[in-house]
């Protein structure tokens, strides 16, 4: 059908759609205190280094996919099979995506997103925090997902927390255990919503470079997994099994089928790279598209723009000196804002070479600048009008 023939609201849709799409790269979000305190934030473009791996791009489901899912992602496809059919999707009508979580989510919930965009019958919602867990004091998750059912009431979640928890598994408290499952549970109950049976897949934590986190995340990993089995509603998609290497162990290079080799992982040993960020992102889409068939209704030529809640306390840019007003650019610039708002500092790289650019960013809690995974510095909160940015040279990683 032309252009010519379509209804002039279609039409007018289409144009605007053409017009106004964005091709943006996805952003990892790279550093973050993982302590107890709030973090820094390193957001990085395309990997720079030789043989990093393929670009985002060569995963991006809106094209020809070069990759076939993980194959550990096998049990949450029977779990999504068991499922009742899911409605039919169209522009007018498409289907409400919430993603939430902490900076691991940060970098995977614009990869989704952009796949929820693409697609043309998604619209997706991005809701992260850095330094954020279930244990942690940085959000109430509970209230903030709370509202969040209650603004968009959304048919699918997408959740993925729990590396900022890891450290409880090491206290010498014997009952982290009973009472971090009961936050589990409230918060999987909470996200079904009962009667309203949402969907939603819980992302368990990828494998971590540092022994004391790793064992964290695996003991968090197995309390949220067992809970999401007593949930036929909860697809848990085991993070650790798909970013795992070789050796069922951290990796920072991982074989992706159909991709050959790539690098997941930034210098830090928590975070993704966007090669990383975009794989889990591919492998929940492709969850998604089985439960939907969103495959059989998309409507790429009238892409929804995915949106990104404030408040993550950092955010990435487009390369010209612009953000979202919360966050910085991915090197070339940093990010203004014209409100008076209590704020924090974070760090923006635009690469692994160590060149950072320190950033005051709307936020509203003591930040602790972070490179590498070990903290440098912590500035309280202050008002500013507007933010400022300062180069500076990134310290080599400690470990």
């Amino acid at each position: 059908m032309s252009d010519e023939m379509l209804p002039d609201s279609r039409r007018e849709r289409l144009a605007h759609g053409r017009s106004g799409r964005r091709r943006t790269t996805v952003v990892a979000v790279c550093a973050v205190a993982l302590a107890g305190g709030a973090g820094a934030f390193w957001a990085i473009g395309h990997d720079s280094e030789a043989g990093a791996g393929p670009t985002p791009t060569t995963l991006r489901a809106s094209s020809t996919v070069t990759s076939q899912p993980a194959k550990d992602l096998e049990a949450a496809v029977r779990q999504v099979q068991e499922l009742p059919a899911g409605r039919p999707l169209n522009h007018d009508d498409p289907l409400r995506l919430w993603i939430g979580g902490d900076s691991l989510a940060g970098g995977m919930g614009p990869a989704l997103g952009q796949y929820a965009e693409d697609s043309g019958v998604v619209r997706a919602v991005v809701d992260f925090k850095i330094s954020s867990g279930l244990a942690s004091q940085v959000r109430n998750w509970r209230d903030r997902a709370a509202e969040a059912m209650d603004e968009y009431d959304p048919e699918a979640v997408v959740f993925m927390i729990g590396t900022n928890d890891a450290s409880i598994v090491s206290s010498n408290d014997a009952a982290w255990e009973p009472d971090y499952r009961e936050k589990v549970q409230a918060m999987m109950d909470l996200l079904v919503g009962g009667d309203a049976h949402r969907t939603v897949f819980w992302v368990g934590a990828p494998p971590m470079r540092t022994e004391w986190r790793d064992r964290g995340v695996q003991e968090l990993n197995r309390v949220m997994q067992e809970e999401a089995l007593a949930r036929p509603d909860v697809v848990f998609v085991d993070g650790y099994k798909i970013f795992a290497g070789a050796d069922g162990e951290y990796s920072a290079d991982i074989e992706i089928p159909g991709s050959g080799t790539v690098r997941v992982r930034v210098g830090d040993g928590v975070h993704f790279t966007p090669a990383g960020a975009e794989w889990i992102g591919f492998n929940l889409w492709k969850l998604i598209d089985q439960r939907w068939e969103v495959g059989n209704y998309a409507d790429p030529d009238l892409p929804i723009d995915f949106r990104t809640e404030p408040g993550g306390n950092a955010g990435s840019g487009n390369g010209n000196g612009s953000g979202n007003g919360n966050g910085s650019g991915n090197g070339n610039g940093g990010s203004t804002s014209t409100s008076t708002e209590t704020t924090a500092t974070t760090v923006a790289c635009a690469s692994d070479d160590g060149t950072c650019a320190t950033t005051t960013t709307i936020g509203g809690e003591a930040t602790t600048t972070t490179i590498g995974g070990e903290p440098t510095t912590t500035v309280p909160p202050t008002t500013v009008t507007p933010t400022t940015t300062t180069p500076t040279t990134a310290p080599t990683p400690t470990t």
